[in-house]
Protein backbone atom coordinates (compact mmCIF):
# COMPACT_ATOMS: atom_id res chain seq x y z
CA UNK A 1 0.00 0.00 0.00
CA UNK A 2 1.07 3.21 -0.68
CA UNK A 3 1.42 6.01 1.72
CA UNK A 4 0.19 9.41 0.94
CA UNK A 5 1.10 12.32 3.53
CA UNK A 6 1.19 15.81 3.01
CA UNK A 7 2.66 18.99 5.29
CA UNK A 8 1.27 21.59 5.94
CA UNK A 9 2.39 25.10 7.87
CA UNK A 10 -0.39 27.08 9.58
CA UNK A 11 -0.87 29.94 11.65
CA UNK A 12 -2.63 28.94 15.30
CA UNK A 13 -4.58 31.91 15.69
CA UNK A 14 -6.20 29.87 19.00
CA UNK A 15 -3.24 29.83 20.59
CA UNK A 16 -2.75 33.92 20.47
CA UNK A 17 -0.15 35.46 22.89
CA UNK A 18 -0.58 38.36 25.17
CA UNK A 19 1.70 40.71 22.10
CA UNK A 20 -1.33 39.17 19.30
CA UNK A 21 1.55 37.04 18.16
CA UNK A 22 0.37 33.67 17.27
CA UNK A 23 2.65 30.53 17.09
CA UNK A 24 3.10 28.91 13.54
CA UNK A 25 2.91 25.13 13.52
CA UNK A 26 3.91 21.81 11.67
CA UNK A 27 1.06 19.87 10.65
CA UNK A 28 1.68 16.10 8.72
CA UNK A 29 -1.05 13.84 7.75
CA UNK A 30 -0.07 10.36 6.98
CA UNK A 31 -3.12 8.00 5.63
CA UNK A 32 -5.35 10.51 7.54
CA UNK A 33 -3.58 10.68 10.54
CA UNK A 34 -2.02 13.86 12.03
CA UNK A 35 1.06 14.86 13.57
CA UNK A 36 1.27 18.31 15.00
CA UNK A 37 3.60 20.39 16.29
CA UNK A 38 4.85 24.15 17.07
CA UNK A 39 7.84 25.30 15.15
CA UNK A 40 8.72 27.72 18.25
CA UNK A 41 8.03 30.74 15.48
CA UNK A 42 5.29 33.60 16.33
CA UNK A 43 4.37 36.19 13.42
CA UNK A 44 1.65 38.48 14.01
CA UNK A 45 -1.80 37.14 12.00
CA UNK A 46 -1.83 39.23 9.17
CA UNK A 47 1.49 38.59 8.17
CA UNK A 48 0.49 35.37 7.58
CA UNK A 49 -0.46 33.53 3.71
CA UNK A 50 -2.82 30.69 4.29
CA UNK A 51 -2.91 30.01 0.64
CA UNK A 52 0.80 29.40 0.76
CA UNK A 53 1.67 28.30 3.62
CA UNK A 54 3.95 31.01 4.79
CA UNK A 55 5.00 34.48 5.72
CA UNK A 56 3.47 37.54 3.44
CA UNK A 57 6.68 39.60 2.41
CA UNK A 58 10.53 40.08 1.63
CA UNK A 59 12.01 41.69 5.12
CA UNK A 60 14.23 39.69 6.84
CA UNK A 61 12.23 38.54 9.56
CA UNK A 62 9.89 36.96 6.95
CA UNK A 63 12.81 35.29 4.58
CA UNK A 64 14.33 34.07 7.70
CA UNK A 65 10.91 31.94 8.55
CA UNK A 66 10.31 30.97 5.35
CA UNK A 67 13.53 29.57 4.64
CA UNK A 68 13.14 27.59 8.23
CA UNK A 69 9.70 26.52 6.79
CA UNK A 70 11.50 24.98 3.47
CA UNK A 71 14.35 22.97 6.08
CA UNK A 72 11.57 21.80 8.26
CA UNK A 73 9.80 20.24 5.15
CA UNK A 74 13.15 19.05 3.77
CA UNK A 75 13.55 17.43 6.87
CA UNK A 76 10.48 15.55 6.92
CA UNK A 77 11.14 14.02 3.50
CA UNK A 78 14.72 13.15 4.69
CA UNK A 79 13.22 11.55 8.19
CA UNK A 80 10.80 9.45 5.86
CA UNK A 81 13.41 8.05 3.65
CA UNK A 82 15.25 7.17 7.16
CA UNK A 83 12.33 5.56 8.19
CA UNK A 84 11.88 3.68 5.32
CA UNK A 85 15.68 2.60 4.89
CA UNK A 86 15.22 1.06 8.39
CA UNK A 87 12.41 -1.22 7.21
CA UNK A 88 9.69 0.76 8.66
CA UNK A 89 6.61 1.93 8.16
CA UNK A 90 6.07 5.79 7.78
CA UNK A 91 3.32 6.12 9.75
CA UNK A 92 2.70 8.80 12.67
CA UNK A 93 3.66 6.84 15.27
CA UNK A 94 7.20 6.37 12.96
CA UNK A 95 7.38 9.93 12.76
CA UNK A 96 7.11 11.44 15.96
CA UNK A 97 9.63 9.10 17.39
CA UNK A 98 11.95 10.38 15.10
CA UNK A 99 10.82 13.98 14.75
CA UNK A 100 11.17 13.67 19.14
CA UNK A 101 14.63 11.38 19.27
CA UNK A 102 12.24 8.91 20.55
CA UNK A 103 13.26 5.11 20.74
CA UNK A 104 16.67 5.61 20.53
CA UNK A 105 18.77 4.10 22.95
CA UNK A 106 21.86 6.07 24.49
CA UNK A 107 24.47 4.24 26.12
CA UNK A 108 25.81 5.50 29.13
CA UNK A 109 29.99 6.23 29.85
CA UNK A 110 30.77 2.39 30.71
CA UNK A 111 28.65 1.01 27.92
CA UNK A 112 30.69 2.99 25.15
CA UNK A 113 33.80 2.23 27.00
CA UNK A 114 32.74 -1.39 26.76
CA UNK A 115 31.61 -1.17 23.27
CA UNK A 116 34.54 0.25 22.20
CA UNK A 117 37.51 -2.09 23.99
Amino acid sequence: METRYSILFFAKRSRMTAGKLVPIYLRVTINGKRFEISISRSILPSQWSIKSGKVKGLSDHAKSINEYLDLLRSQVHAYQYDILLDGKEFTVHSLREKWLGLGKRNHTLLETIRLHN
